[in-house]
């Protein structure tokens, strides 16, 4: 079971450097099997497409991306202190992006031209969209958010904010410490929203 589970590994990391080096279009099966020295029997066992290993590839970043985003070591703390501690976690977060950052690019590129990979690239966001609205309303229940901010647009705002980041640290990797630029604009943000 373990060395199954090695060879899907092995498939996805194979993968995602050769999307990231060639491109989705110019990359085959083939090549994807042969650099991972896999068969392509093991690459169908997991795989009925090479679009259904690149929706698999975008879902694991986009998740990876949207637990670090919506803090899960920060679930127990109200809002919005959980999203400066979010900041102060997005270390890992802001790795991923300029090591993937490619592959991002290629994610957005097929998405356009597939409206099933659109909707499954735009639902981590959307999910993410929606708590921290509710994570803004609940906040506003105890005053601490004001009441007279819009719920929707102040997670939308958070969501820019940290999407933003994320796409200034995958076009200038190096910046030395995007983390405290993130937990300074967060602040700035945040500050606004207090009761």
């Amino acid at each position: 079971m373990a060395r199954l589970q090695k060879s899907r590994e092995k498939i996805l990391e194979t993968a995602e450097r050769l999307f990231s080096q060639d491109g989705y279009d110019a990359t085959s099966v083939h090549e994807i099997c042969m650099t991972a020295g896999v068969s392509k029997g093991a690459f169908y066992h997991y795989f009925s497409t090479k679009e259904n290993l690149f929706l698999a590839l975008m879902e694991t970043w986009l998740d990876r991306m949207g637990k670090t985003l919506a803090g899960s070591d920060t679930a127990q703390m109200a809002f919005p202190e959980n999203m400066l501690l979010m900041a102060d976690h997005s270390v890992e977060l802001f790795r991923t992006i300029e090591r993937h950052f490619s592959v991002m690019i290629e994610f957005w590129k097929e998405a356009i031209k597939d409206p099933i990979i659109w909707e499954r690239s735009v639902r981590p966001q959307q999910e993410l969209l929606s708590k921290l609205k509710s994570q803004v309303a609940v906040a506003q229940q105890t005053n601490a958010v004001r009441r007279d901010v819009d719920a929707l647009a102040a997670a939308h705002l958070l969501l820019a904010c940290a999407l933003g980041y994320l796409l200034q640290a995958a076009l200038n990797p190096e910046h030395p410490d995007w983390t405290a630029l993130a937990r300074n604009g967060f602040e700035l943000v945040v500050n606004e929203l207090r009761s």
